[in-house]
């Protein structure tokens, strides 16, 4: 007979692991955005030039994007995640919703972090943002099915961009020498401090061996194409290689390339 804290998390959602999760994740980040550049995420993700997308009035999005109704978007979808995992309700001492209220904490949720995706990816456009939007409404089915869906966005994402390097790079062109050496560069030479690698000798001693730019691209096929997407046929219990291999190539890419891309 299982205990009643067992039984409490038999029945947990897995969107409360993963608000938790991505809550700390996130605020790592505004941090370390905060340290490196002494700027908010917020204002180094404005511009005066943003994609409205067809059925949205541009009015409404003109306000969106002021500076204070930016960062209010910012700091709520921070808090959506704290109340999602549950830390929200301790903070304020409040009794934590039943499961049928948690269905309506987690629709929140995504509604919160779409108005969110909104503003900040009509003005960079960044690819790293979609599978947040993704998994937060994939959180509102029911725990079994929003594990499967999360896995699911991650491993197409992941496959889908890798699938993107070879259907517009060409396929051995993009493994060439000459390509990540042109990326590695361009970021080496970015305007902002953010942008540029965390070792930039270590930038240029991987761009002056063509046998290691070569080989970092093959890495990142093999990886994208092959070993995240061979998840799905592994057992459980050797899944991890694929997240190992994910979070060894954003290190990577923190090193050498850029501190933004890193930790995308």
């Amino acid at each position: 007979r299982m205990t009643a804290k067992e039984e409490g998390n038999e029945q947990q959602h897995i969107s409360i692991t993963f608000y938790q999760w991505q809550f700390a994740a996130t605020l790592v980040w505004w941090i370390l955005v905060r340290a490196l550049v002494k700027k908010n995420l917020d204002d180094i993700t404005q511009g005066s030039v943003f994609t409205c997308p067809s059925w949205l009035s541009d009015r409404l999005l003109h306000q969106l994007q002021l500076p204070k109704h930016r960062r209010i978007v910012f700091v709520a979808s921070l808090f959506s995640l704290a109340v999602g995992g549950g830390w929200g309700f301790a903070v304020a001492g409040v009794q934590p919703p039943d499961q049928t209220q948690q269905v309506f904490v987690r629709f929140a949720v995504a509604l919160v972090f779409s108005l969110y995706h909104l503003v900040e990816s009509s003005v960079t456009h960044r690819h790293g943002e979609y599978p947040l939007l993704y998994n937060v409404w994939a959180m509102c089915l029911p725990s079994l099915y929003a594990s499967a869906a999360s896995w699911g966005i991650a491993i197409h994402f992941v496959w889908s961009t890798g699938i993107g390097k070879i259907w517009v790079g060409g396929g051995t062109k993009w493994m060439a020498p000459s390509t990540m050496r042109f990326y590695l560069t361009t970021y080496y030479n970015a305007k902002m401090k953010l942008s540029r690698p965390c070792l930039p000798s270590l930038n240029r001693w991987v761009c002056q061996r063509s046998w290691a730019t070569v080989l970092i691209s093959v890495f990142t096929i093999l990886l994208e194409c092959g070993l995240v997407p061979l998840t799905l046929l592994l057992p459980a219990s050797l899944r991890w290689i694929g997240c190992t291999g994910m979070v060894l190539m954003h290190l990577g890419i923190f090193l050498i390339m850029s501190k933004k891309s890193g930790n995308c």
